[in-house]
């Protein structure tokens, strides 16, 4: 008996240490309470929405390609935390994982690599980075975050610049960390993306945004995903998909006969359109992970749709129809994803453009 409460004492006391840290971390950060930049992000996590059951985050996180997870540093579970998602996200087989942290600087990255090269070992890494200097928090749950990473990812970045200690330049911090995270996505094209940065960046108005915003990304890359999402809510509030699909509708009317393969097409077109149709019907009552996965697919098919129909619709002047019939069949019969930029699909694809334009193709609104 006298074990076991000695045993709930270093427990209470272990808690209460930790719960200190914390709110010295809380005054640190703002004595005040009153910056906007914390305001912003106290007002938008006021409450949460549901609680996910482990199954439906693994769902979610494995349909993302980019992760954001908050990191309050100076509670070492949010590293582990941290770790054990990137683990699990690692799978074998699946696409490749890449881990960006806050807690490193982007100048630093040459020591990163060389620790990750085995170059040097985790005190000279701890030194070099000035870990205690310039981040103060605790090394080993965050370096047993680099072994994970080192263990299961195909790199690790660091994201932040100085100054860390002025809150009034704190967007300046955002707006490179989303300019990293943009180099990473160029050069790890097909990687899925777990960044861990400081809770308060992670307001839907900071990193969030800036991330939302720059997509002049690759195609389907980023936060895509969230994009895509905005456009069915934005097509089923207001309703704009019953345009959309009306104005496919009149361009297969328009499209021209059987001749030279027309009719099989327009038959095709006809499908596609009815599936198109039926999957955004379908997304909108689905689930949000059902849906995350679905919608991305949806946008692809929609808009390989719409191509086809203006095709075939300018298919129906004798100067075009040759031309645009030839294109129809070589996309109808290209598979759906995403095309990379420097692969032989892509090169047929601008033959394909180069040959309408020069037959005098434009699209019709």
């Amino acid at each position: 008996m006298a074990r076991t409460t000695n045993l709930r004492s270093r427990r209470n006391e272990a808690q209460l240490h930790a719960l200190a840290g914390v709110e010295r971390e809380i005054r640190v950060t703002d004595p005040s309470g009153r910056r906007k930049y914390l305001k912003d992000f106290s007002q938008a996590f006021r409450a949460y929405d549901s609680v996910l059951n482990p199954e439906h985050m693994k769902s979610m996180v494995g349909a993302a390609d980019l992760v954001l997870v908050g990191d309050y540093h100076a509670l070492p579970a949010a590293q582990r935390f941290a770790a054990s998602l990137l683990e699990e996200r690692a799978q074998p087989g699946d696409r490749p994982v890449i881990l960006g942290v806050e807690t490193i600087f982007a100048r630093d990255q040459h020591i990163l690599d060389e620790w990750w090269r085995r170059e040097i070992d985790d005190a000279e890494l701890r030194q070099r980075i000035r870990f205690d200097l310039d981040w103060g928090y605790d090394w080993e749950p965050f370096y047993q975050l680099l072994v994970t990473a080192r263990e299961y990812a195909e790199g690790v970045y660091g994201l932040d610049c100085m100054p860390r200690e002025d809150l009034r330049k704190i967007g300046a911090r955002d707006r490179h960390a989303a300019h990293k995270i943009g180099e990473i996505r160029e050069r790890h094209p097909n990687a899925a993306l777990v960044v861990l940065f400081g809770e308060s960046h992670l307001a839907p108005g900071h990193l969030p945004r800036l991330l939302r915003d720059a997509q002049v990304l690759p195609i389907w890359e980023g936060t895509t995903n969230i994009l895509a999402l905005d456009v069915a809510r934005a097509l089923m509030k207001e309703r704009a998909h019953e345009a959309f699909f009306d104005r496919l509708m009149r361009a297969l009317a328009a499209a021209p006969p059987e001749a030279g393969g027309g009719h099989a097409l327009r038959d095709a077109l006809k499908d596609r359109i009815r599936h198109d149709t039926d999957l955004l019907a379908a997304l909108a009552t689905a689930t949000p992970e059902h849906g995350q996965r679905g919608i991305r697919e949806w946008i692809e098919s929609a808009g390989r749709t719409a191509v086809l129909a203006f095709l075939l619709e300018a298919a129906a002047q004798p100067a075009l129809r040759e031309v645009c019939l030839a294109a129809c069949r070589r996309l109808e019969a290209r598979p759906y994803g995403v095309t990379p930029f420097i692969s032989g699909a892509a090169a047929d694809l601008m033959d394909t453009e180069e040959v309408l334009l020069r037959a005098g193709y434009a699209p019709q609104g």
